[in-house]
């Protein structure tokens, strides 16, 4: 995203906040856009509240105004919206309205955009940003959060605007997750689009030297935030990091050196992370490594993860043909670092962790609950493609934080998909995140332990066991009690 030049409007709005209003922008153009990437192997990354439970579990309200025919935004002109399109772009606004809480309606005006070029998916950002102080610091945020922030619900009526390329003939318009290898997910592609216009973006830019100036007019100069008499970040910069663990808002902005940080290139050798509290949380305790190729790519440096680094987070530059990622991921981890108040839908089940590892002849399933309330139990499913789902077992919950452990000897040969789903008394269930692991599968067969660690009394369930199996029980010290 661009940075700007304002004039400073002085003192405009004070509310019965912690925050007041100093000055406001409106963008010329929505600031960040998604391309296609060739197929890469099939993704699909389910939502993280059920479909059929996503109407009960809205924390907000977000409306999406499909634009008629002949309406204009940006210089695009709006076509029909085919009705397809429509479900599935109302599906992604109700995932994030499944997470995210507000006061206020969230609005949308969606253009469904001729004329797009082709390597362009969709495009979208905030109406508005707002200057906003809370006595400390001055901080540029995109218009709904602001509307929070402020308490002031009537800054404007439409918060965010999309566009989606009308004239692609590879959209897939379904919200299973099913799509051939030569299609794009148009589900994905707005619900990461939504995410850019909720906050998931920053004001960033080099200077060429020559027209209108980038920056401040100096030649290779990078800069970040926008100006309002002095510059001042933008509250997505203010989460970002170099790779020493410096906030980028200790450099000397604009300047060669953060030219230098937005161009230092991908992978490892990217030098800019996001690294507020809620993406250390959710990333394993380590910063979420950005987007910054060594040529600089306006739109899509700086405002995406890393596409290496992060290839099935929704938020990534570019998305793969054949891929459907229905999960906001660390991108909400973000959003709430902004100041996102995450939905208040109490889940029966706190998620600590889930993963799998090969381990002897099977797959060793593990994960952890920090807390349960109204939980039946875990029915563990597994696929060959993250499409097609399994039932292999049912675990039935601990009513308490517990870890569980679960050994499938009757695992694919290659690559397996696991995930949990999570059943409360009353019927409602909950899916957990998608593992994968390749599995050699020498046997068949499953084990279940649980509880894990136990203190009295252990269960241990055997599936489809055609031999006798050894299994060793060791205490907390690491040393074995029982050999069976």
């Amino acid at each position: 995203m661009k940075p700007v030049t304002l004039l400073t409007a002085g003192l405009l709005a004070l509310s019965f906040s912690l925050y007041a209003q100093l000055d406001e922008w409106t963008p010329p153009a929505p600031p960040c856009r998604l391309p296609p990437a060739p197929f890469d192997g099939y993704l699909y990354v389910p939502p993280p509240v059920e479909p059929a439970q996503l109407a009960a579990r809205q924390t907000a309200t977000i409306n999406v105004n499909f634009l008629p025919a002949g309406a204009a935004r940006f210089g695009y002109t709006c076509a029909d919206w085919p009705a397809e399109a429509e479900t599935a772009m109302a599906y992604a606004a109700s995932i994030w309205g499944s997470l995210l809480s507000t006061g206020s309606t969230i609005t949308i005006d969606a253009c469904w955009a001729t004329g797009m070029a082709a390597g362009v998916l969709g495009s979208a950002g905030a109406s508005n940003y707002y200057l906003l102080t809370d006595g400390v610091n001055t901080t540029w945020y995109p218009a709904a959060l602001s509307e929070l922030l402020l308490n002031n619900f009537s800054l404007l009526s439409v918060e965010i605007q999309a566009i989606f390329n009308s004239e692609r003939t590879d959209w897939y318009f379904g919200t299973d997750g099913n799509l051939d290898f030569n299609e794009i997910d148009f589900a994905t592609v707005a619900l990461h689009e939504l995410g850019h216009g909720l906050g998931f973006a920053g004001f960033e830019d080099i200077d060429d030297g020559s027209g209108a100036a980038e920056c401040e007019g100096i030649v290779d100069e990078g800069c970040y935030g926008a100006k309002s008499g002095i510059w001042y970040p933008d509250i997505y910069s203010r989460q970002v990091e170099d790779n020493n663990g410096d906030p980028l808002t200790d450099i000397s902005n604009p300047s060669l050196t953060v030219a230098s940080l937005l161009t230092s290139g991908v992978g490892a050798n990217g030098e800019l992370f996001l690294g507020n509290a809620s993406v250390l949380s959710g990333n394993g305790g380590n910063p979420a490594r950005l987007y910054t190729p060594a040529t600089y790519a306006p739109g899509s440096t700086y405002s995406h993860f890393d596409q290496s680094t992060f290839g099935s987070e929704l938020m990534k530059p570019a998305l793969n043909f054949g891929q459907a990622i229905h999960d906001p991921g660390l991108a909400l981890n973000l959003l709430q670092g902004l100041g996102w108040p995450i939905g208040v839908t109490v889940l029966p089940v706190t998620w600590i962790s889930f993963d799998a590892r090969e381990k002897n002849d099977g797959v060793l399933l593990r994960w952890e609950t920090g807390a349960e309330v109204n939980n039946a139990g875990f029915e563990i499913q597994r696929s060959k493609d993250a499409v097609h789902w399994v039932g292999i077992d049912f675990i039935p919950g601990r009513g308490e934080a517990a870890v569980y452990e679960y050994l499938d000897l009757s695992s694919y040969k290659g690559l397996n998909y696991y995930r949990l789903l999570q059943v409360d008394f009353d019927g409602r269930s909950d899916l957990s995140k998608t593992v994968s692991v390749y599995s050699h599968n020498r046997r068949g067969g499953s084990v279940g332990f649980f509880p894990n660690p136990v203190q009295e009394e252990l269960a241990i369930a055997y599936v489809n066991y055609s031999e006798p199996t050894p299994f060793t029980i060791t205490n907390l010290l690491g040393q074995e009690t029982y050999r069976g």
